[in-house]
């Protein structure tokens, strides 16, 4: 029989990532779960060296192609085991569709919760029996998280999930600080979850948004649990890093593409929960606050400023979802 636990890892292009991260999984004291790797569409020599890796690492490989998730059934998929899967998706299909493929197949295998594992982490050996015992301790909450640090920084926080804004937006817990400052306690309710190490029970949480190609997807399942007024939390004791920098860098044109992708994104989540008035209202908040950013804190023009949070209004108006060809474009603009 399966475990009810299955660990999914997206791999594109980064197969040293990858196989760092499962590294640190055989260490985990907890290894009743079922790996299952998703390869979206990488080169063929990131594959090959993510293939080499787990075939000489693991006593049995399921491969299966993409489209064989939804009939597929296998006995014995127990990492205790030394078994790992890898599903081979012909593209890149996007983070969200890529890791809804892993959880399609997990729970056609048996599983029943669910963990969403960046490839550029790397996992303590006690994060997952913590998170699970805690699962089933307080089977209320749906969706957990560990604290997750920077892994050149591992005494600082990155993320420990947060909250929603009334505002519409996200605002990190303990971000930048030490982990002598987390409270003395076992847990915390939170609001916001980050899909870096995203702990969940699909069948009450449902899966990701494939509405967007790379990005809120977490931010867009933050806002309907909590619609459906589904609890989540962190887990103080769990523990992870990542590999993020911990400095900040200086922002050139691709990173002011990524900021306009990002407020578009949120924009267009925005659309499904809240009302009209109330949607132009924040949105008029977080541009005019995106006005100083650009303007004031990574000096960029005042023209090219006004056009960016401009043509974000637009791009926000017109898109209901950001697809691959949507993705591509944004991230070819010239403000």
């Amino acid at each position: 029989m399966n475990p009810k636990l299955s660990i999914i890892i997206v791999n594109w292009n980064g197969s040293n990532d990858t196989i760092e991260c499962i590294e640190s999984l055989f260490l985990s004291e907890e290894k009743e779960f079922n790996l299952i790797i998703v390869d979206n569409g990488s080169s063929s020599e990131d594959y090959t060296n993510l293939f080499n890796y787990c075939k000489e690492k693991f006593l049995n490989n399921n491969c299966l192609a993409g489209n064989e998730v939804k009939v597929k059934r296998i006995d014995n998929l127990n990492f205790a085991n030394h078994v790992v899967t890898i599903i081979e998706n012909e593209e890149n299909l996007g983070f969200a569709i890529a890791n809804n493929i892993g959880i399609e197949f997990s729970l056609k295998n048996g599983a029943d919760k669910i963990l969403l594992l960046n490839n550029d982490t790397l996992v303590t050996p006690k994060f997952l029996k913590i998170l699970n015992d805690f699962s089933d301790r307080n089977p209320e909450y749906v969706a957990l998280t560990p604290v997750i640090c920077f892994a050149d920084s591992p005494d600082i926080i990155w993320n420990c999930g947060g909250k929603i804004t009334w505002f519409g937006n996200r605002r990190y817990h303990y971000a930048g600080k030490s982990l002598s400052k987390l409270p003395d306690k076992e847990y915390s309710e939170i609001t916001f979850i980050t899909g870096c190490a995203l702990f969940l029970k699909p069948l009450e949480t449902g899966k990701l948004s494939e509405k967007f190609f790379f990005g809120e997807e977490d931010f867009e399942l933050s806002l309907r649990l909590a619609r459906g007024e589904k609890k989540i939390a962190c887990v103080y004791d769990s523990l992870i890093f990542h590999k993020v920098g911990s400095s900040i860098k200086r922002h050139t044109e691709v990173s002011l593409n990524g900021l306009f992708l990002q407020y578009v994104s949120r924009f267009i989540d925005h659309k499904s929960y809240y009302s009209t008035i109330f949607r132009w209202l924040i949105f008029l908040i977080n541009s005019s606050y995106g006005l100083y950013l650009t303007t004031l804190k990574y000096k960029v023009g005042i023209r090219k400023s006004l056009r960016l949070w401009y043509l974000a209004g637009c791009y926000s108006c017109k898109l209901n979802g950001i697809n691959k060809n949507d993705f591509e474009n944004i991230m070819h603009l010239s403000f």
